[in-house]
């Protein structure tokens, strides 16, 4: 009864947070003619009571895990916004550390999928798409992921833990007589094909054993939320630590069929909410982004038509719906996603009744991220821009501090290594993801939880300086698999840094730029700008120096006429911007102190028909200025192929520190470490990364100078 009673306060509490409370605010806002998003925001949300929550808290052991992993949820396009999952903020954002830099290695649900289960870059698990032959579940069945030492639900069983996961599998997951189970589950209570994108009526499968089909009325996040809470309860009952992995299908388009089973996009349309939230969020809209309906250059359209299906198929390259439909579409996913919000917070609710919120590290993620007719596309991800490969990361537990934000940029490998770590796990030879370095980013404030291990690469600390090394560089690399869309049959590699080296501009120049997308992303409600995404904390404290500083000043001196763009810049019109930019490159690296610097990340992307891109994200955070062809990149663009060729190819170790491969082990800690003049020979006679060919399957047409592990 008193557990009951206080469960009920602890509703009463949070629950402040009533859907009803956000409606009341847009119809406010539509009145007086305020931004939705704004209007969202208020009132101010009430904080949120500490812990102690339930009974008094068990006996220390090894830390619980619960992961949450959606499905198709952006980052770039605002929908993790607290006014529209102000649970998961108040629960695990404001309790915990949010990585607000976290980019996807591939951009699709069962290549990023298997990446969580093993730490393993596409290039590596060879699940490289959701379609058979190349991915899917039929492709798991060949390769067999799950009998590799990196595979984490049997790092987690040896080491003592009972693990669950629930809901969405894999793409086209199937039982039947003598079906293959994948390993290392206590319960794998999963969804089952035709039926993995139903709303309502989905299947499960408990163990691969008899199919249990829902009724029509059954919403699949709820049931997902329901089965979760049960195994939950029974993994505390057994006494052990476990690893409790929760997987719903939202913001995903509904689908009639499977990807598996050939429906593909046809089959689908947009995401159904439950019915307790079919009408919010009337007045929410896509955010106003420079990339949104812009055409692509002309070049990159032959290219795309030359190399792909996109003229055997009869259709362009472009977007297939309209600025209406693509909001209406938006808004069914924000609404599809508050019932996985609800999910969370019943989820924490029961973590404290049972007395183990305090000893559970909860992480909020999503396999990919989505783009919305950015670019000129329709709706899908597969892309290496930013609207596809950046995803939510929310994380709390013992030991970290909370209401933190860091910048740091990590990827889904990273998910995996960081959880055995946690968990005190040694982290398997082959594994190619590198812990969250938590001691590193906020060593005052980190306090290992029991167990715990802190990584770090071996060759740190041989730079003279004292400073860590933090890995600064990771792939993106896809090979497309969608029968009949445009870009089927294309696929490219890239590589993604963020850094203090500073290519185009002054610090101040670049601390400008960024103020105004901050400015006005904060105008849009939207989260596009980098200045606002690595820089801006809002009601949080940064933590780390890796490239934090406070924009305060620049957002409100700067005005649009000091933005350093270059020429070349599409628009939604198709017109260039012809502003003058600024001084050469320079590094604002610090030697390792908490002073602020200032830093921005590259996305270089090498496609198989022979287009190069290079992307400032600090200048240009939408991505429609490549300044590939620059003068000033020339010799960043040397450093950018020789780390994609590493990373393309590496295994491990190597996939953690790149730099060792390119000028010798131990001589150069990051990035900006690399732009040093005085290895511009030992670079330029690097050869350049070169495709044979396109190809959806993962094919030996690749020239590089690195094929090493």
């Amino acid at each position: 009864m008193a557990r009951s009673r206080l469960a009920l306060w602890i509703v009463l509490a949070v629950c402040c947070y009533d859907s009803r409370l956000l409606v009341n605010a847009q119809r406010k806002a539509v009145r007086e003619g305020k931004d939705i998003n704004s209007a969202s925001k208020q009132p101010p949300l009430p904080p949120v009571p500490s812990p102690p929550l339930g009974p008094p808290t068990r006996a220390a052991t090894k830390p619980s895990f619960v992961v949450v992993l959606v499905d198709d949820l952006d980052q770039m396009l605002n929908s993790t916004d607290r006014a529209y999952l102000p649970l998961l903020h108040s629960l695990v954002g404001d309790q915990g550390l949010r990585l607000r830099n976290m980019a996807i290695s591939s951009s699709t649900c069962c290549p990023s999928r298997t990446s969580l289960l093993t730490g393993l870059f596409t290039h590596n698990h060879g699940i490289t798409a959701n379609l058979p032959p190349y991915g899917g579940w039929s492709k798991f069945l060949t390769t067999r992921p799950d009998q590799s030492d990196t595979w984490m639900p049997s790092q987690l069983q040896k080491a003592g833990y009972n693990v669950y996961s629930i809901g969405k599998f894999l793409n086209g997951f199937a039982v039947g007589p003598g079906a293959v189970c994948p390993r290392g589950y206590t319960v794998l209570d999963a969804l089952v094909d035709p039926y993995v994108y139903s709303y309502f009526g989905p299947a499960f499968s408990k163990n691969c054993g008899a199919v249990q089909k829902y009724g029509d009325s059954d919403y699949s996040t709820d049931i997902i939320r329901d089965k979760s809470i049960g195994y939950l309860r029974e993994a505390v009952a057994a006494g052990k630590p476990f690893y409790l992995q929760v997987n719903p299908i939202a913001p995903h388009e509904r689908c009639k069929d499977s990807e598996e089973g050939g429906g593909g996009r046809l089959a689908c349309d947009n995401a159904i909410p439950a019915p307790r939230h079919a009408y919010l969020f009337r007045n929410a809209s896509l955010p106003d982004s420079p990339n949104w309906m812009a055409p692509l250059p002309e070049s990159f359209r032959t290219a795309v038509a030359a190399a792909s299906d996109s003229a055997r198929s009869g259709k362009e390259l472009g977007a297939v719906q309209s600025g209406s439909q693509l909001n209406t579409a938006y808004r069914q996913r924000l609404r599809a996603m508050a019932a996985v919000d609800e999910m969370l917070r019943d989820i924490i609710l029961e973590l404290s009744a049972q007395g183990v919120l305090d000893n559970t590290h909860v992480i909020f993620t999503s396999d990919n991220g989505y783009h919305m007719g950015n670019h000129n596309f329709g709706q899908g991800k597969t892309l290496p821009y930013e609207e596809d490969v950046r995803v939510p990361f929310f994380i709390r537990g013992p030991g970290l501090p909370r209401g933190l934000v860091t910048d740091y940029a990590t990827t889904m490998v990273d998910v995996p290594a960081t959880v055995l770590a946690l968990a005190g796990i040694d982290l398997p030879g082959g594994m190619d993801g590198y812990p969250i370095p938590f001691h590193r980013l906020m060593p005052a404030a980190y306090t290992p939880a029991l167990g715990a291990k802190t990584y770090d690469v071996p060759s740190a600390g041989l730079v003279p300086g004292g400073r860590a090394y933090l890995r600064d560089a990771t792939p993106i690399e896809m090979w497309i698999h969608t029968p009949g869309a445009p870009m089927n049959g294309v696929n490219f590699r890239s590589v993604r840094v963020c850094t203090t080296y500073l290519a185009f501009g002054s610090p101040a120049a670049y601390r400008q730029a960024m103020a105004i997308a901050s400015r006005n992303g904060t105008r849009a409600g939207s989260h596009i700008g980098l200045g606002d995404l690595l820089f801006a904390a809002g009601d949080r404290t940064t933590a780390g120096d890796a490239m934090g500083t406070n924009l305060d000043v620049y957002a409100a001196s700067s005005s649009s006429s000091g933005s350093s763009s270059s020429p070349g810049v599409r628009s939604r019109s198709g017109s260039s911007s012809n502003r003058a930019t600024a001084d050469s490159g320079s590094s604002s690296a610090s030697s390792g102190s908490s002073t602020a610097v200032t830093g921005t990340c590259y996305k270089y992307n090498n496609w198989c028909f022979g287009i190069r891109e290079l992307f400032d994200l600090g200048l240009d955070p939408a991505e429609v200025n490549n300044r590939y062809s620059d003068p000033r990149a020339a010799r960043l663009v040397q450093r950018l192929e020789a780390v994609l060729s590493v990373l393309a190819y590496c295994k491990g170790d190597r996939c953690r520190e790149a730099y060792g491969a390119i000028v010798g082990p131990g001589r150069v800690l990051s990035f900006a470490d690399l732009m040093d003049p005085g290895y511009d020979s030992q670079i330029g006679a690097l050869r350049k990364f070169e495709f044979q060919g396109c190809s959806a399957e993962k094919l030996d047409n690749e020239l590089t100078w690195y094929r090493g592990g």
